[in-house]
């Protein structure tokens, strides 16, 4: 934890370096200047967001979920070039939106996180963006258990596996399979722990088997 910690804080720092940059260059830059200022807010906001999984300390902790959550707000305040229809800065939008459901669901205002993660599926599925689709799936799965809807939680869980699956199926090279199957098991371990939770011995043992066996 200590030296992911170090990495993370370094990792801020440069960011930090590539916003004053931006700040100093941005007339210069064109219109691609928003794309580029979505991308050095994003990267700052995610920065902050690791940073809070590494602390053990509460109010640390807090404050830099509040950080993570105020860059990817600034993200979405973000106007496009008139001059071009940036498409580009709507997918980094559409992510941004995910990010603070996320953000928002792990400091539990749950009213808050519904909102911006159904903004986040209808940006994704505007934008064909399936890894912010599934994702924001399995967040209004966690959103629906929260409030003791199982039908709408199963939904949510079944829709993410299935995106999961779809996008899957479409790689045919086995170390990027698996690769790609191992950036998902934050997921498949929630919804084994998910079907344990709710007595499901089977299906639980089921879900961890399938997801071992979609690596390969």
């Amino acid at each position: 934890d200590g030296k992911a910690r170090e990495l993370m804080t370094d990792a801020l720092a440069a960011y930090e370096l590539a916003a004053r940059d931006f700040a100093a260059g941005r007339s210069q830059i064109g219109y691609v200047a928003s794309e580029l200022e979505a991308q050095i807010l994003t990267h700052q906001g995610n920065a902050h967001f690791r940073l809070a999984a590494l602390t053990r300390d509460d109010q640390e902790r807090a404050a830099k979920l509040e950080r993570a959550v105020s860059f990817a707000k600034a993200v979405l305040r973000i106007q496009p070039a008139k001059e071009v229809a940036d498409t580009r800065l709507a997918r980094l939008q559409a992510v941004a939106a995910s990010n603070l459901g996320e953000l928002l669901l792990e400091s539990r205002d749950f009213v808050s996180a519904q909102g911006f993660i159904e903004s986040a599926l209808d940006r994704a599925q505007k934008q064909d963006l399936p890894e912010t689709a599934w994702r924001a799936h399995w967040y209004l799965g966690r959103l629906a258990d929260v409030r003791g809807d199982r039908a709408s939680a199963d939904k949510g869980y079944t829709e993410a596996a299935s995106i999961v699956d779809r996008q899957r199926v479409r790689i045919l090279d086995a170390e990027l399979k698996v690769g790609y199957m191992s950036s998902k098991r934050q997921f498949f371990e929630a919804l084994c722990a998910r079907e344990l939770a709710l007595g499901n011995g089977e299906r639980a043992f089921m879900s961890a088997e399938r997801a071992r066996s979609r690596a390969f």
